[in-house]
């Protein structure tokens, strides 16, 4: 079905089920989704990659504003030791990441003892989230 719905011009986007708690914690499928696009729907990696980044904030009309690396623009990014493109399951393997950066600062992983759970959604998240 999404392979069908993708060949009639539907934009394909990721992770519109995130921070659902009684399915999954924020973020933890996005890396599998991204695979499955390329393994199941047809899709480049980079088409994958960028349905996780600036397809999503094209839909919430946040184009050029979020979901790209520009200057002036809002640093969420992450940096994994291998290439994602070559190696789509990458994205699943959180202790491969060699950089963090957020809200354009690098984040100092060995500061806060690595990654944590977070208790709520991060207040910004629902803003871009419910943005109308």
């Amino acid at each position: 079905m999404i392979r069908n719905a993708r060949a009639r011009g539907i934009p394909i986007l990721s992770g519109s089920d995130t921070g659902n708690a009684s399915a999954s914690t924020h973020g933890r499928w996005h890396g599998k989704e991204a695979e499955l696009f390329v393994k199941e729907v047809g899709m480049t990696p980079m088409e994958a990659i960028l349905a996780n980044t600036s397809g999503n904030a094209a839909m919430v009309n946040l184009a050029g504003e979020v979901g790209v690396i520009a200057l002036a623009k809002l640093a969420d990014i992450v940096i994994w030791d291998s290439d994602p493109i070559a190696d789509m399951t990458v994205l699943q393997r959180p202790e491969e990441i060699s950089a963090i950066i957020k809200d354009g600062r690098i984040v100092d992983r060995e500061g806060i003892a690595g990654f944590r759970e977070l208790s709520e959604e991060p207040g910004r998240s629902r803003k871009f989230a419910y943005a109308s």
